[in-house]
């Protein structure tokens, strides 16, 4: 890995280098939440053959939690990150690069698992994962997943992440990654709607399995009709890690195209995550058929929803999910001469458009550290074309409902708030206008201040 701070900065976090985020100890009531994350800053040698670029010098990514996410870039052609991972004899793995989240250069990676040795491979994938940086928008869908395989032996593994063919950068990525240490339980057969629906992770848990079959329901000789339902107890604001796996056995023949839907408490569609790719010979160095994302959600409990990718495929599958929260510590307010984090009239994207989200790191600008949970803005929309609304909201979040401005047509007005940040390790925030349709305006933003541990 590079120094970020000699290469281009990342586009959603401004920083020197790149940041290991661990995801703390928890709450053992309810539906538990980890810590604020341990936030450390990732020594780099500032070139493609220094740093965590050989198994020996792998950064560590502390798994006491059962679950963690580094954060890191391949800054140069031919980088390559180590990550060393302790895991317990007989836990399941399961790693997401998520590539998502921003505008990158490229968003191809391979993601690598190798022995304790660091020289034998287990298991390696290339497209199989969901890049969508924890929320709704998929923006890499050549991001890469390991998606379970149990490591019989206690030790120190490696974690490889890569450009797929070493001639691009990846100015930013997230690797998830999960140790499942209990038993997955069959389903029941019953869960089919999601009121039957078989947990995942249950009330007071972070981490779960399941096994499951598609089978043909209706003796059709299609699979298209079974659907399994499981739910996933969480807090509202708390991000999941979802994986599944088409080859739980391993044996790279009987491997199941399978995908699944995330719905809210509702039953309301969020997302679907597809695997279509398919591999000719699925194994090792291809990678298993299986699929994984991530996705902050709003509401409890949320529900997967399994189903075949191919309607003529039965078989098994393997579910597993983590959950982890990134809850705001005591923080103190501190002052900062107004300073302009954006102004549309003079950027390259221009004005904004009804309807479209940006997203602005503060982290690192303005004199706001990473480390900022909030920040305190002079928000001001300029000229709009129609009346409309304003809202900010820290960009791990789903949108809120609670408005930062309201303002009429061609009037510019502005409003003093104090907004939440992304305390994933990025500072960030997401800016919204919803006016009629096509209608554009200008956004002018001045920080003044922040809050802080």
């Amino acid at each position: 890995m590079t120094d970020i701070s000699r290469t281009r900065p990342l586009p959603r976090v401004a920083c020197s280098a790149a940041l290991l985020v661990l995801l703390g100890s928890l709450d053992a009531a309810g539906p538990a939440r980890a810590a604020v994350p341990k936030v450390v800053t990732e020594a780099e040698a500032g070139n493609a053959s220094g740093g965590n670029d050989s198994p020996a010098a792998g950064s560590v990514i502390d798994m006491s939690t059962g679950r963690a996410v580094a954060i890191g870039a391949l800054g140069a052609p031919g980088d390559v990150d180590y990550w060393k991972v302790s895991v317990p004899a007989g836990a399941r793995i399961i790693a997401l690069c998520d590539t998502g989240g921003a505008p990158i250069e490229d968003d191809d990676s391979t993601l690598t698992l190798f022995g304790t040795d660091g020289i034998t491979l287990i298991e390696q994938d290339e497209d199989d994962g969901t890049g969508n940086g924890g929320d709704l928008q998929v923006e890499a869908t050549l991001a890469s997943v390991i998606a379970g395989p149990k490591l019989s032996t206690s030790g120190t593994y490696y974690l490889q992440v890569k450009h797929w063919d070493g001639t691009a950068v990846i100015s930013r990525y997230a690797l998830h990654v999960a140790l499942i240490t209990t038993n997955a339980v069959l389903e029941d057969g019953i869960n089919d709607t999601p009121a039957t629906a078989d947990p995942l992770v249950a009330p007071g848990a972070q981490l779960g399995a399941r096994n499951g079959v598609i089978a043909d329901t209706d003796d059709q000789n299609t699979a298209d009709d079974d659907f399994d339902y499981y739910s996933i107890a969480s807090n509202p604001g708390d991000t999941l890690f979802v994986a599944l796996d088409g080859d739980p056995s391993r044996d790279g023949i009987n491997s199941l195209n399978v995908s699944f839907d995330l719905l809210d408490a509702g039953n309301n569609l969020l997302m679907t995550v597809e695997n279509t790719r398919g591999v000719d010979v699925p194994g090792p160095v291809d990678g298993y058929r299986g699929d994984g994302v991530t996705l902050t959600v709003a509401t409890n409990p949320t529900y997967v929803r399994v189903f075949s990718s191919n309607s003529a495929d039965e078989g098994s599958y393997r579910i597993l999910a983590a959950t982890h929260a990134f809850p705001v510590a005591s923080t103190s307010f501190y002052t900062v001469s107004p300073c302009r984090l954006t102004d549309t009239r003079t950027t390259l994207e221009g004005r904004m458009v009804s309807g479209e989200a940006r997203v602005y790191g503060v982290g690192g600008v303005c004199g706001v550290p990473e480390t900022a949970t909030a920040v305190v803005l002079n928000v001001s929309v300029v000229n709009p074309s129609t009346a409309g609304s304003l809202v900010t909201w820290a960009d791990h979040l789903p949108k809120p409902g609670t408005l930062i401005v309201s303002f009429p047509a061609n009037v510019t007005r502005s409003s003093l708030a104090i907004v939440p940040l992304s305390i994933d390790g990025f500072a960030t925030l997401q800016a919204r206008g919803d006016l009629q349709p096509g209608a554009t305006f200008d956004l002018a933003v001045d920080v003044t201040g922040y809050f802080a541990p």
